[in-house]
């Protein structure tokens, strides 16, 4: 026969435990093992393995996929044009010119910038010039005169009274008395400038020392007012330096120089050849 007191304990756990079933409770589980390191940074960020983060957004303001537009092609730049070719890089040309000048004698004292006659000064200076028109836009390449030393010299006879000095466009060739050249001024390319208002009136050396263009040069003059000898013989590579004074007009000029006698600014006439190279045109 049961006993009416455990009966009753039976029936009142088997209700429970229904009960507990029915509102879903479970038995206790263990616990899971916590992430390992590597795993919690993955959650942590939201990344796979091995994979950085991106931190630019893929899409522009209005939701659209950024993309860069390639960069335009610079311009060609233009070739420079070919430079035009020297002129006296082609053919040339050797036009000659006869330069003379005839007998001259006596000053014009006080006329123009002369001064009046005192001795063993130069107060008068005359003046011949020959004029040659090379014509619009001639280049002059080079220039050879008869007296070069590549021609040997020129030997002739001359008498001078008391002074000459010769000029190619003002640029001195040769003077007999080289305090004439001395004090004037140069050109860009070194070429003395005569100018007569520099010499007036300095004292007349009546046994000067002789110049000409370059250093290497030959200059045997006879006394002044006597008639004799003489000998030029210029350095080509100087003489060459006058192509650069040489434009469209040559001006060929013979200064003679006195101090008070009536035979003074006079010279026995002198002649020489001159060849300049020019373009072919």
């Amino acid at each position: 026969m049961s006993h009416p007191a455990r009966l009753s304990s039976a029936l009142a756990l088997t209700t429970l435990l229904v009960g507990c079933i029915d509102y879903g409770f479970k038995a206790p589980t263990e616990p899971a093992a916590p992430p390992s390191d590597e795993s919690a940074e993955d959650l942590d960020t939201g990344a796979l393995p091995d994979e950085e983060p991106s931190t630019e957004d893929p899409t522009d303001d209005d939701g659209e996929a950024d993309v860069t537009p390639d960069e335009p092609d610079e311009p060609d730049e233009p070739d420079e044009p070919d430079p035009e070719p020297e002129p006296c890089d082609g053919r040339t040309e050797t036009v000659r010119i006869d330069v003379g000048f005839p007998e001259t004698e006596g000053c014009r004292w006080e006329a123009g910038d002369n001064l009046s006659p005192v001795d063993a000064r130069v107060r008068a200076v005359m003046t011949d010039s020959m004029e040659v028109d090379l014509g619009d836009d001639v280049e002059v390449c080079d220039v050879r005169f008869e007296f070069a030393h590549s021609e040997g010299g020129m030997g002739f006879m001359l008498q001078y009274d008391d002074q000459l000095l010769l000029t190619l466009n003002e640029r001195i060739v040769f003077s007999t008395d080289r305090r004439l050249v001395e004090g004037q001024s140069v050109d860009r390319e070194g070429l003395h400038l005569f100018d007569w208002m520099t010499v007036r009136d300095i004292e007349m050396d009546f046994s000067p020392e002789p110049w000409a263009l370059g250093t290497d040069y030959e200059l045997d003059m006879p006394p002044h007012d006597v008639l004799g000898s003489a000998y030029i013989a210029v350095d080509d590579a100087a003489l060459s330096t006058l192509r650069d004074a040489a434009t469209d007009d040559l001006v060929f000029s013979l200064h003679a120089f006195g101090d008070n006698d009536p035979s003074d600014c006079g010279h026995s006439g002198l002649d020489f050849w001159v060849e300049l190279d020019v373009p072919v045109r």
